[in-house]
């Protein structure tokens, strides 16, 4: 039989040996994708129903579930997939029978080692079923919650893989990772400073300043916050640098590549050239300290990326937990008004009947 192939990671691919396969319904997609990703358990008709056509009555959708089958039961025989069994009133995945990149994922980033971590990277390629919307409230309410834990544990997965590569100074390795980052979560200001530090450390000033200019206007649009003492401090340091030494700083990044004889006598030659003729030695020496200030802020940023994103995990739980027992209080609230009400307008027509008109007034005026 021929084996499925499923990509649900930046949208939905279905594939086999024989080619793609073509799904004419989204809710067919999302039945497929749904049951591949939970191969070997054993759904209920009812249960799916519910969740793709939870708004209709019980019949209607019991049946647009059993055209959906259908659908897509035709569509896998072509390609002669047994990825699916439907027997009676139960829809099951076989897990021996397809390969869904999710899991594949999955893997990599529970490996944690280089390799696999950019393996994993690679592998995601977005959101869970990205682009992936239908209007039934069960279905999306498990798409959000399985999109934010595999964004996280992609974040998770790219946190580790910028520090190993920070470790050995791949630098357009790190940059291209820490893009990735903030393409996912733009408010990690932890990682705004890396970048700043890979651009320098690449000669890229200019790119280091517009990613402070990035980075300040993000936090004020979206959190109404500055920037931390460090991210300032970073940034000033860059300036003055400048200042200091208006070409220097890039012509120590650039030569990476070259032997150690020759990118000696190329810094050289270049420094002679800019200082009136003064040697590389004697005219780049005041610029140590600055170059290795730069380098610990470098490697001090790797290590706060990954706490970083500890802490937002922790605050989003936070968040989370306060926005649920604040519904609860709005019920119990809006509860508690509905029984205040009706219990005052009970007891009114009561003391209208027990007091004088005369008592009467004089509490309404004391109201």
């Amino acid at each position: 039989m021929t084996h499925l192939k499923l990509t649900l990671l930046g949208g939905f691919e279905a594939a086999s040996s024989s080619g793609a396969i073509s799904l004419p319904t989204k809710k067919t997609r999302a039945l497929l994708a749904y049951c591949a990703l939970r191969p070997g358990e054993v759904h209920q008709r009812e249960k799916l129903a519910t969740l793709l056509w939870g708004d209709t009555v019980e019949a209607n959708a019991r049946n647009s579930l059993r055209q959906a089958l259908f659908l897509l039961r035709a569509a896998l025989k072509q390609v002669r997939s047994a990825a699916f069994r439907i027997d009676g009133d139960t829809v099951t995945a076989d897990p021996q029978a397809i390969d869904v990149d999710v899991f594949r994922f999955e893997q990599l980033v529970a490996k944690r080692t280089p390799a696999a971590l950019e393996q994993a990277a690679t592998l995601y390629r977005g959101d869970l079923l990205d682009g992936f919307v239908i209007d039934e409230e069960p279905f999306e309410q498990w798409l959000v919650h399985e999109r934010e834990r595999l964004r996280e544990l992609a974040l998770d997965a790219l946190a580790r893989l910028l520090r190993h590569q920070n470790s050995l100074e791949a630098t357009d390795a790190a940059t291209q990772t820490a893009r990735r980052l903030l393409t996912l979560d733009p408010l990690q200001e932890a990682v705004h400073r890396v970048l700043m530090q890979l651009h320098v450390r690449a000669g890229r000033r200019e790119a280091a300043l517009r990613q402070y200019e990035v980075c300040v206007g993000l936090l004020r649009r979206e959190l109404q916050l500055g920037p931390e003492p460090g991210t300032r401090q970073l940034y000033e340091e860059i300036l003055r640098t400048r200042e200091r030494a208006p070409a220097s700083v890039e012509l120590l990044a650039q030569p990476v590549e070259a032997a150690p004889v020759e990118r000696e006598r190329a810094t050289e030659a270049a420094t002679k050239s800019q200082n009136g003729g003064m040697t590389a030695k004697g005219g780049l020496a005041h610029l140590v300290p600055h170059v290795t200030r730069f380098s610990t802020l470098y490697q001090e940023q790797a290590r706060l990326v990954q706490e970083t994103w500890v802490r937002l995990r922790t605050v989003r739980a936070a968040t989370s937990a306060t926005l649920s027992a604040t519904r609860q209080a709005l019920m119990a609230a809006r509860a508690l008004n509905a029984s205040a009400v009706v219990a005052t307008r009970d007891l009114l027509p009561g003391s209208a009947m027990l007091l004088g008109g005369e008592e009467v007034n004089r509490v309404d005026t004391t109201v």
